[in-house]
């Protein structure tokens, strides 16, 4: 045996342990994974957003004609025929992807990638993915199947190829600009919300790269290289979004002029989603769900850890001007600076988005792991508060009866629904939302709309007058979810008053649902 011979034997043996302690981390990550996906569908199981069933309604009348319906090419047409992809290839009934986990693997894989690029630690990306994916309290977002979970995947898919692009010091990396050409015009047809999302970060990124890394350009109007391509992007997605879709023109438009109608307003939505403030001067104010002391404390501590660490990132940016030249940090203050103006124009149209700051605190934990030096255990200590803060919520909901699940996925709707569809003859018909999509399920109609807080005082005995002829009651529900984005407490508590209300009669009855109709 030569000396070389010897050399790479012991060499061998040396590696050897770090090869097997590499092989059992993979492993445990495996393990892990494979355990929170199991947590993941059983908590979920049967637990859908109340505006799911409208979507797959969609998907089931195109499949059925066979040809996409005018009124669909103008919200989320790609998701429609994806999915009635999905349900011809299975041969299955369209009410399978209500339920199924097929965002489940894509979600978490690329999100995961996504964590990786930012902190470059495998053991940051994989607590951050099971915290992400374990966010909430229904599955349809994250798990099942719906527009903006399919959005968001591709909206994943876009930040790691835009790290991927722009900061590529080998300018021919065609394949990442076609990619990126791609899946950035399908997302314009699969996600109004995530699009308009994207947009906004990448108009930031254009605006920040133009005053911090090279300001001169603005003088001289010749952006650089990156700058150039980002432009070009974002222009051919605005021109693909305001001239090959009519949902600007046809929703956007009308849903900023819309708030004037509202009978609740922002402010008085916040108080109470977040500080159970009464509220004065309203007819139902004693009917709207107001979380308890348990929950609420939860998420002052979630949020609170959250904007520490966005806090933390902010003061990192300020008083540390080399890290403002870095990719990461260009990439988290554009996802800042667009979920800014995102929940802006939410406010616009009457819905509070207060978890606007989740994500980019959440990149900002990454972030500060992978730049902050002294903070880097910190920011581990704060994923895991926050990822066993998440069973802890879902605990808290389930003993507040605070979430609508149904082991048996909610059959109990379909025969009191059809009976509306056989009897009524184009009654006016409302409902809460998750019942009355239900309905829309399985026949189009615009004769059957969503409650709003008029009907529910009307049902309750404090209004004397009302259009519609029918009211859907479910009496299952722990949450019903009304017009604006209202929250109002279960039926079954106001049984009494339903039963006396002289203006309205009882004309089918089940264990779980009550029709009642004006006299």
């Amino acid at each position: 045996m030569n000396k070389f011979e010897s050399y790479d034997r012991s060499t061998y043996m040396l590696n050897l342990p770090i090869a097997l302690n590499d092989s059992r981390i993979k492993k445990l990550y495996l393990i892990t994974f494979a355990i929170s996906c199991c947590y993941l569908l059983l908590h979920f199981n049967s637990s859908i957003d109340g505006f799911a069933p409208l979507q797959i309604g969609a998907i089931d009348e195109t499949v059925d004609r066979g040809v996409l319906l005018d009124a669909y090419r103008n919200t989320v047409p790609t998701f429609y025929i994806l999915g009635s992809e999905l349900a011809m290839i299975l041969n299955e009934n369209c009410r399978f992807l209500l339920y199924s986990p097929v965002q489940l693997i894509p979600y978490a894989v690329l999100f995961f990638v996504l964590m990786l690029k930012i902190s470059n630690s495998y053991f940051l990306a994989s607590l951050v993915s099971i915290t992400e994916l374990t966010t909430g309290f229904t599955g349809t977002q994250r798990i099942f199947f719906w527009p903006h979970g399919v959005g968001n995947i591709l909206y994943f898919a876009l930040l790691i190829l835009f790290l991927l692009t722009f900061y590529n010091k080998d300018k021919s990396g065609w394949q990442y600009h076609l990619m990126t050409v791609l899946i950035g015009i399908s997302l314009v047809f699969t996600s109004y919300d995530v699009i308009f999302t994207y947009l906004l970060f990448l108009s930031s990124y254009i605006v920040y790269t133009m005053l911090f890394n090279n300001p001169t350009c603005l003088n001289r109007y010749k952006p650089d290289y990156r700058q150039s391509q980002s432009i070009k992007l974002f222009t051919l997605l605005i021109i693909i979004e305001m001239g090959l879709t009519e949902f600007v023109y046809d929703n956007f438009i009308n849903a900023l002029k819309s708030p004037e109608s509202f009978t609740m307003s922002v402010l008085d939505k916040f108080l109470l989603a977040y500080f159970s403030t009464n509220i004065k001067d309203n007819i139902i104010r004693d009917m709207y769900i107001q979380y308890p002391g348990s929950i609420n404390f939860y998420g002052y501590v979630k949020y609170c850890i959250l904007l520490a660490f966005l806090v933390l990132f902010l003061i990192c940016f300020i008083y540390n001007t080399n890290v403002r030249y870095k990719r990461e940090t260009a990439f988290v203050i554009s996802i800042l600076s667009s979920m800014l103006i995102w929940a802006a124009i939410r406010l616009l149209i009457g819905h509070v988005e207060i978890g606007f700051f989740y994500y980019p605190a959440i990149f900002s934990i990454a972030w500060l792991y992978r730049n902050g030096g002294s903070f880097k255990r910190w920011a581990t200590i704060g994923v895991v508060i926050l990822l066993i803060l998440n069973p802890i919520y879902h605990i808290l909901i389930y003993n507040s009866n605070l979430s609508n699940k149904d082991i048996d996925k909610f059959d109990y709707i379909n025969m009191p629904l059809s009976w509306c569809k056989e009897e009524t003859n184009g009654a006016q018909t409302k409902s809460d939302e998750l019942t009355k999509n239900f309905y829309l399920l399985e026949s189009r109609t615009n004769d059957f709309q969503t409650f709003d807080e008029n009907d529910v005082a009307f049902l309750l005995n404090r209004r004397e007058h009302n259009p519609n002829d029918l009211f859907v009651i479910n009496r299952d529900l722990n949450i019903l979810n009304i017009g604006n984005w209202i929250q109002i407490k279960p039926w079954r508590i106001s049984d009494d008053i339903l039963n006396g209300n002289k203006k309205i009669n009882k004309v089918l009855s089940t264990d779980k649902i009550f029709i009642y109709m004006k006299r």
